[in-house]
């Protein structure tokens, strides 16, 4: 015999919400559905563009840690970053 069961939306959503956080997910996932949730909810009215510099400057971060990571090169001092701004840029502090 079939039985109904009556919901509220809230029951719905806590119910949705319950199975979502038993999900196991590869971080990559996790980190594009943390992404969508910022955008959707805390960044919502954020140009475009500017989100699309931010991801660009994320990405080559990631890039650059890598690649320190596969060669076992340590993590950039001031020091390193000043010497070469001023070698490749001529500029002062």
């Amino acid at each position: 015999m079939k039985k109904i069961v009556r919901l509220k939306e809230s029951d719905l959503t806590n119910i949705i919400k319950k199975v979502i956080s038993e999900q196991h997910h590869s971080p990559s996932q996790e980190l594009r559905m943390t992404i969508n949730d910022l955008l959707d909810n805390d960044f919502r009215d954020i140009d475009p563009s500017e989100a699309a510099q931010v991801f660009e400057y994320f990405a080559k971060a990631m890039r650059g840690n890598e690649y320190r990571k596969k060669h076992n090169i340590g993590p950039i001092s001031k020091d390193e970053v000043i010497k070469n701004f001023k070698k490749h840029k001529g500029g002062s502090f």
